[in-house]
């Protein structure tokens, strides 16, 4: 008889991908532009307009926009800007990228 053993430590992975459209069209599939993804534990997101205009800033760990204005106007079919920093995520970076609203 033999036997052997070793310690084995799992991390947690933080693993998450940012879509680069969204159709916030309410018909449940789509409506809402934000990070997804496992072991995120809160977000830091901005989406600025065409000439720099803040749109959205998040207010909460796991706010997402609805392409929505604060009034609850629909913001055009476009091209936005980003800003996203992912709360625990290892790389510590801020990422920035686009995303389209399509109607």
């Amino acid at each position: 008889m033999d036997s052997t053993s070793s310690e084995l430590i799992v991390e947690n992975v933080v693993t998450w991908y940012i879509p680069n459209s969204f159709t916030p069209n309410n018909d449940g599939t789509n409506d809402e532009f934000g990070p997804v993804g496992y072991s995120i534990e809160g977000y830091e997101l901005s989406v600025f307009g065409r000439w720099g205009q803040a749109v959205f800033v998040s207010s909460g760990s796991f706010d997402k926009w609805n392409g929505n204005d604060e009034s609850g106007k629909p913001y055009p079919e476009g091209v936005y800007v980003y800003k996203l920093k992912i709360v625990n995520d290892p790389a510590r970076k801020v990422r920035t990228g686009t995303v389209t609203i399509i109607r």
